[in-house]
C-alpha cells in the first residue's frame, strides 16, 4: 500500500528549503549558507538524527565532517507509491559516529547543488545525550537533568527553558551551557532556584560568553535550572547543550605557554580538579583549585577551534590540552608555544624599585591580577642589540587591553637612579582602522622595536588598560623580550562579493567556484620583527582543472589575493586545501601554512549587529558542475608586473564570454590602498578588450609588492535552478498518477461497495429461504416420525393380535399389512429427515454466505471511506503541491540580476624610484684640503625621462665638505659631483649619502647611494 502522508513528509521540509533559500540575503549568486546543525554534537559509537538550517542549501545530500569517524546519509520517507523509490527528507539526515571518535570539536558542512556551505561546530562528547523536548517553559513542567547527562535544546525568544536535578546535601555538580562554542547565536545566562524559588545563584559569561556554574547542593532536595538567552532572543540560530557532569573544569593555565619541544611543567587552575589543592583565589563566589602537572610542548601547533576562538588567535602557535579523570575530560584548553625561556613572574613587583629582573632573551608569564596591578621586569641588554619587546593577552583570546612603558635607567654621577622614558606604547597603529572589519586579525597588544645604543638597563612596564577595576586571576599574560628575528605568519579566509556598494554588509558562505569561474580568498600577512621581503603564496591539494597562481606580498603589504579560477569542463568537487607563503629571510627559507578563518554570522549592516568571525579548522574548497560564471575576465599575463612610484601602468584586459552573455562589465580595483588609483573599466556589451590604467601618482604609496585584482560588476539573466522545474514538474506529473490511481481505487471500491451490498441483500433473501424451507422439512419430518411411529405402533398391535390367534389368517394378513405400513412410515421419516439434514446444511451455508457477504460489505464500506479520504486528503495536498509548482517556477524564471566576480590576479611591484644611480667609485680616500671630481650616472626606468637633482649628504657632525648638488637635465644620464674638502675637514672615515632626486608625475621620488670617504689629514707644507 502507499500512503499519501508520507508525500507531505517529504515535500514540506522541501518547501521551507525553498522558502529559506529565496531570502534577500544578498542578490548574489547562490552559496551554501548553513546557520544551524541540530543537535550540534553527540557521543561517539551511535547514530542520530540531525536537521539543518540555513539557505541555499538546496539538494542537500550529505553532512561532510572534518573526522572521517564521523558520517551522514540524508533520512529517506516512505516511497510516494508502489514501485517507486523513496525519496529523502529535506533537511533531515542520519549521522553515525565510529565508537573511536575522540571527545572534541570538529566542523560539519552541507553539500549540495550549489557547493560545499561554510562550517559548523559539532562536538562530540562522552556524557549520555538527550534529545530534545518541547513544553518545559515553565518550572511546573520543567525536564528532569541527571549528573551525567546532557540536553541538546533551543532556546525560544522571550521564554525560558526549565530543568530539575535532584541532588543530595553535600553533592557537587558542575552545569555547563554551550553555546557561543557551536557557533550559536545564543548568549546564555544559567540560574538555579531552590524549591521556595530563592535564586541560590548564577552565571554568565563563564567561558567566553558560556556560562558555567559550580553548585555544592546544601541539603537533599529538587533544584531548578532557568536557562534563557540574555536579549530573550530564539530559535533555530539559538541551539545549546546543557550538561551536569562531574568532570574538571580548567579556569585557565599558568604559565600560559611553555618551551618547544619540552616537558614543560604546568599548574591548572579549575574546579573539580582530581587531586586539587585549594588556590587561595576565587573567581566570583567559587574558590578555585589548583594542580601541578607536566606537560609535553610539541614542536608545533595551530589555534584550536573549540571555544570560537577571535580571530586575533589565528598568529598564535598554541596547541589544545584537556585534563583527564574518573568523571571524564575537563573542557579543551589551548597552551601557548614559546620561543624562547619561560620564566614565571616574581611578586611582588608592582612598583619600580622591586622590578622583576630577568635575563634576555626570555617569555616572562604574569598576570593582571588583582585589580590595579602594575608589573615592572628590567633587564639588562647590550649595544647593538635590537629587541622585540611585546605581550600577548588579547591574542589569547582575553578580554584584556595591554599597555607597555619602557624606560632607560642609569646612574648619575652620585649614583642615583635616573630614569628616562624610551616609548609609551599601547595598540599598534593600525588597529583602530581595522575594528570590525571582515576577519580582523589586528590586535589590542603592545609591541615595541627597541634599538640598544648603549650597553644599559632596562625597565619595562606592564599593566593592562581595562584592568584598574577588574579582578580576574585568568587574565594571564605573555612579555616576550628577543632578539629581533624576522619572520610572518598567514591567515586566509573567505572574501565575499559586496553586492549594491554594501561596504557594510558581510556575508557567510562556503569556498565555491563554478564552471568556468573564479573565487577570491582573501590573506592576511602578519610581518614580524621589522620583516619587509616578499612572501610567495601558492596552493597545494588543488584538484585537475582548478588553478590559482598565487600571489606576492612585499614591503609593507599585509594583504593579497589568491583568485582560484575553474576551467569550462570542471566536474564536482570538493575538498581540503592549503595555502602556504615562502620567504627567503636572512639567506634562509622560511615556509609558513596559513591558518584558516570562517564568518560565523553574517550581517547587512555592521553598524546595527556586526559580523562574527572566528577561527576554522581547515579550508575546503568547492566545486559546482551545475552552472558556469557568465564571463571571465583575464588581466594581463601570471608574472609580476614592475613599476615605480609616480609611474602610470598599463596592462591588456581580456574578457571571455559564455552561452551568449552580452551584458556590460564595470571593473574597479579591489584589495589595494586608496592611495593607489586604479581607473574604473568599463567593458561595453558584447566587447572583449580593453586596459588597465594604474596611476601611481600619489605621494603616500608605499613601494612593495601587491597582489590584488578587479572586480567585475554586472547583472545577469540568471535562472537559479532550472532542474528544480523540471523536477517539481515530474514531481507534479507523478502526484497526478498517485491522484488517477486514487480515483480508480475509489471507483472500484464504491463499486465493491454496492456489489457487496447488493450481495448481502441476496444472501439474506437466500438464507430466509433456507430457514423458511429448513423449517417446513422439520414439521414434515416431525410429522412423518409421528406417522411412522403410529404404524410402529399399529404393526405391534396387529402382530401381538395375529400371534395370540394363531391360524388366524385375517389377522395375519392384517399384522403383515401394518407391519409393511410402519416399515413405509419409518423410510418415509427417515427421507424426511434426510431433507432436514440437508436443509440445515443448506441454512448453515447461506447463513455463511450471509455472513461473509456482511464482512464483505463492512469492508468494502470501510475501503471505500479510506479511499474517499485518500481522494479528498490528495484534492488537499494538491492545492499545496501547485502553490508550491508555482513557487519554484516563479523561484526559478530567469531574473535580472547583480552580481559580482574577480579578475585573474595582478601582481604588481612597485619600487621606490625610476632611477639607478651609479657613483664613479665605491670609496674615496683623500686628504684636507683636496678637490675631488666624482662622476655620477644615472638610469632612467618605467619612462621617466625629467630632470634629476643629485645631492651630496654628509652624515651629522661631520663638517668641511663644499658640495653643490648638480642637475642632470631632461633625457640625460651623466653628471659630475665636485667635492672641495676644507683644511679643517672633519678626519676619518664616513659614509657618505649620494641621493638622486626626481619628480615623477609629482611624485618625489628618491635613490641613494652610500659612498665611503675616508679624510686624512693634510700633510704639512714643504
Amino acid at each position: 500500500m502507499f500512503s499519501s502522508w508520507s508525500y507531505l513528509r517529504w515535500t514540506a521540509p522541501a518547501l521551507f528549503i525553498l522558502m529559506a533559500a529565496a531570502q534577500p540575503a544578498l542578490a548574489q549568486l547562490p552559496t551554501p549558507q548553513l546557520t544551524g546543525i541540530f543537535p550540534a554534537g553527540a557521543k561517539a559509537g551511535g547514530s542520530l538524527e540531525v536537521t539543518i538550517t540555513g539557505a541555499d542549501l538546496d539538494e542537500a545530500n550529505q553532512i561532510i565532517f572534518s573526522h572521517t569517524g564521523i558520517t551522514s546519509t540524508p533520512k529517506m520517507g516512505e516511497p510516494l507509491m508502489p514501485g517507486k523509490p523513496a525519496k529523502p527528507i529535506a533537511n533531515t539526515f542520519v549521522v553515525t559516529l565510529a565508537a573511536n571518535v575522540p571527545p572534541g570539536a570538529f566542523e560539519a558542512r552541507v553539500k549540495g547543488r550549489f557547493g560545499l556551505s561554510n562550517p559548523r561546530t559539532f562536538i562530540v562528547g562522552t556524557l549520555e545525550e538527550k534529545p530534545e523536548e518541547a513544553g518545559n517553559n515553565s518550572q511546573d513542567k520543567a525536564r528532569e537533568l541527571t549528573i551525567g547527562s546532557l540536553v541538546n535544546d533551543r532556546a525560544d525568544a522571550n521564554n525560558r527553558d526549565f530543568y530539575k536535578l535532584t541532588l543530595k546535601a553535600g553533592q557537587r555538580v558542575l552545569i555547563d551551557c554551550r553555546a557561543g562554542r557551536i557557533d550559536s547565536r545564543m548568549d546564555p545566562t544559567i540560574a538555579l532556584v531552590n524549591t521556595a524559588g530563592r535564586e541560590l545563584t548564577r552565571a554568565r559569561d563563564t567561558i567566553n560568553r558560556d556560562p558555567v556554574i559550580d553548585f555544592t547542593a546544601p541539603a537533599d532536595g529538587v533544584y531548578t535550572l532557568v536557562v534563557y538567552d540574555f536579549l530573550y532572543g530564539g530559535g533555530a540560530e539559538y541551539p545549546y547543550r546543557l550538561a551536569a557532569h562531574q568532570a574538571p573544569l580548567i579556569d585557565f593555565v599558568f604559565p600560559p605557554a611553555a618551551t618547544v619541544g619540552t616537558q614543560g611543567a604546568f599548574t591548572i587552575y579549575g574546579r573539580n580538579l582530581p587531586g586539587g589543592q585549594p588556590a587561595g583565589t576565587s573567581l566570583g563566589n567559587s574558590p578555585l583549585e589548583k594542580l601541578a602537572v607536566n606537560i609535553a610542548v610539541p614542536a608545533s601547533g595551530a589555534p584550536i577551534v573549540e571555544g570560537a576562538l577571535l580571530p586575533q588567535t589565528s598568529f598564535v602557535d598554541s596547541f589544545e590540552y584537556r585534563l583527564p579523570s574518573p568523571g571524564g575530560e575537563s573542557n579543551l584548553v589551548s597552551i601557548g608555544i614559546a620561543t624562547e625561556p619561560v620564566v614565571l613572574e616574581q611578586e611582588p613587583n608592582d612598583t619600580a624599585d622591586k622590578a622583576h629582573k630577568v635575563t634576555i632573551p626570555c617569555e616572562l608569564a604574569g598576570q593582571f591580577y588583582p585589580a590595579r596591578d602594575r608589573d615592572y621586569v628590567q633587564f639588562d641588554a647590550k649595544k647593538g642589540d635590537v629587541l622585540t619587546i611585546e605581550v600577548l593577552a588579547h591574542r589569547l583570546g582575553l578580554a584584556s587591553d595591554p599597555a607597555l612603558t619602557i624606560q632607560r635607567v642609569t646612574k648619575n654621577e652620585q649614583g642615583a637612579e635616573v630614569v628616562s622614558d624610551v616609548a609609551q606604547v599601547d595598540d599598534p597603529q593600525e588597529r583602530p582602522a581595522r575594528i570590525g572589519s571582515d576577519f580582523d586579525t589586528s590586535t589590542d597588544d603592545a609591541s615595541y622595536r627597541l634599538v640598544v645604543n648603549d650597553d644599559g638597563t632596562y625597565r619595562v612596564l606592564v599593566r593592562d588598560n581595562f584592568g584598574e577595576s577588574r579582578a580576574d586571576p585568568r587574565s594571564v599574560y605573555r612579555l616576550i623580550i628577543r632578539k629581533e628575528k624576522p619572520d610572518f605568519r598567514l591567515a586566509a579566509y573567505l572574501d565575499p562579493p559586496i553586492v549594491n556598494n554594501n561596504q557594510n554588509s558581510s556575508a557567510l558562505g562556503g569556498a565555491v567556484l563554478r564552471k568556468g569561474g573564479t573565487l577570491e580568498l582573501r590573506v592576511n600577512l602578519e610581518r614580524r620583527d621589522s620583516f619587509d621581503g616578499e612572501v610567495t603564496i601558492s596552493v597545494e591539494g588543488l584538484p585537475a582543472g582548478i588553478t590559482c597562481p598565487g600571489a606576492v606580498v612585499g614591503g609593507p603589504t599585509t594583504s593579497a589575493s589568491l583568485v582560484f579560477t575553474a576551467a569550462e569542463n570542471v566536474t564536482t568537487w570538493s575538498g581540503p586545501i592549503k595555502i602556504v607563503g615562502k620567504a627567503n629571510i636572512n639567506g634562509q627559507e622560511v615556509t609558513h601554512v596559513a591558518r584558516v578563518g570562517t564568518c560565523v554570522w553574517g550581517t547587512q549592516d555592521r553598524n546595527q549587529r556586526p559580523a562574527e568571525f572566528r577561527v576554522a579548522r581547515d579550508l575546503m574548497l568547492s566545486v559546482m558542475d551545475k552552472e558556469m560564471q557568465p564571463a571571465h575576465v583575464v588581466v594581463g599575463e601570471d608574472k609580476v608586473y614592475e613599476t615605480s612610484r609616480g609611474a602610470n601602468l598599463e596592462i591588456p584586459v581580456r574578457v571571455a564570454r559564455r552561452d551568449g552573455f552580452a551584458e556590460a562589465i564595470k571593473l574597479t580595483k579591489a584589495n589595494l590602498p586608496n592611495e593607489i588609483q586604479v581607473k574604473e573599466l568599463n567593458i561595453a556589451g558584447g566587447a572583449a578588450d580593453g586596459k588597465l590604467e594604474m596611476q601611481l601618482n600619489q605621494q603616500a604609496i608605499k613601494a612593495g609588492t601587491y597582489t590584488f585584482y578587479l572586480k567585475g560588476d554586472t547583472k545577469l539573466k540568471y535562472a537559479r535552478n532550472p532542474d528544480a522545474i523540471k523536477e517539481i514538474e515530474a514531481e507534479q506529473a507523478e502526484f497526478a498518477e498517485m491522484q488517477k490511481m486514487l480515483q480508480e481505487a475509489l471507483n472500484k471500491a464504491n463499486a465493491d461497495k454496492t456489489a457487496t451490498a447488493q450481495a448481502l441483500q441476496q444472501a439474506t433473501t437466500a438464507r430466509t429461504q433456507a430457514e423458511q424451507n429448513l423449517n417446513k422439512l422439520k414439521a414434515e419430518s416431525e410429522q412423518a416420525a409421528n406417522n411412522a411411529k403410529q404404524a410402529a405402533d399399529n404393526a405391534g398391535k396387529a402382530k401381538e393380535a395375529a400371534d395370540k390367534e394363531a391360524g388366524n389368517q385375517g389377522l395375519v394378513d392384517a399384522a403383515s399389512a401394518a407391519q409393511k405400513k410402519a416399515e413405509e412410515s419409518a423410510a418415509a421419516a427417515k427421507t424426511a429427515a434426510d431433507k432436514v439434514a440437508e436443509g440445515e446444511k443448506l441454512f448453515a451455508e447461506a447463513q455463511e454466505k450471509h455472513k461473509a457477504a456482511e464482512e464483505a460489505k463492512t469492508k468494502a464500506e470501510q475501503l471505500a471511506t479510506e479511499s474517499q479520504n485518500k481522494v479528498n486528503q490528495a484534492n488537499q495536498q494538491k492545492q499545496q503541491l501547485d502553490q508550491r509548482v508555482n513557487q519554484v517556477k516563479q523561484a526559478n524564471q530567469p531574473k535580472d540580476l547583480q552580481i559580482q566576480f574577480a579578475s585573474t590576479p595582478i601582481k604588481v611591484r612597485i619600487v621606490e624610484s625610476p632611477l639607478k644611480l651609479t657613483v664613479g667609485q665605491a670609496s674615496l680616500a683623500q686628504k684636507q684640503g683636496d678637490k675631488i671630481e666624482l662622476p655620477v650616472t644615472i638610469e632612467r626606468l618605467y619612462g621617466f625621462t625629467e630632470a634629476v637633482e643629485v645631492f651630496f649628504e654628509v652624515p651629522g657632525g661631520v663638517g668641511g665638505f663644499n658640495v653643490q648638488k648638480i642637475d642632470i637635465p631632461k633625457d640625460q644620464s651623466q653628471g659630475m659631483l665636485k667635492i672641495a674638502l676644507n683644511n679643517d675637514a672633519t678626519i676619518g672615515e664616513h659614509a657618505v649619502t649620494i641621493r638622486a632626486r626626481a619628480r615623477f608625475n609629482n611624485v618625489q621620488c628618491d635613490t641613494t647611494q652610500l659612498l665611503m670617504v675616508k679624510v686624512d689629514k693634510a700633510e704639512p707644507a714643504q
